[in-house]
């Protein structure tokens, strides 16, 4: 996703479903695959996304408690502590990034989207802790910094 086939401006949608931005490293991957999408996509076209979510940590406290300890404690996640990739048993063992509304969305501002939506399958205020929800932007080339 970091270096895509296909023309500039090519598609009035793209969708990166369940976490697979997650999956990029390092973190500056993250950015150039954003930086590539925005390319790719048409202006004031729409890019959906699934992403894991820090705030699910909260409710996973009382109700998840397999999330915390896979998450913070297990697979040597007790040595990433500070980093933003955990190694999630759960998935494949892989290293995914982990973040928070606020920062993804200052990602896609700084990577030339307009946020739209944050999706989520509860209400207000409880969807801001789903541990993977969507985000919805839409191409605003002209704000890219």
């Amino acid at each position: 996703v970091r270096d895509l086939d296909f023309d500039d401006d090519r598609f009035a949608h793209v969708l990166f479903s369940y976490c697979g931005i997650d999956m990029i490293q390092p973190e500056a991957g993250r950015f150039e695959a954003l930086d590539e999408i925005e390319r790719v996509l048409e202006p004031d076209g729409t890019f959906a996304f699934s992403t894991h979510n820090c705030l699910y940590n909260l409710p996973a406290l009382l109700l998840d408690r397999g999330h915390i300890r896979n998450l913070y404690v297990e697979n040597g996640n007790w040595r990433r502590l500070r980093s933003r990739y955990k190694v999630d048993g759960r998935e494949w063992g892989l290293p995914l990034y982990v973040s928070s509304p606020w920062r993804t969305k200052r990602q896609l501002d700084r990577r030339g989207f307009s946020f739209v939506e944050y999706v989520g399958e509860r209400r207000r205020p409880f969807r801001y802790f789903e541990r993977r929800p969507y985000y919805v932007a839409r191409n605003d080339a002209e704000g890219a910094e």
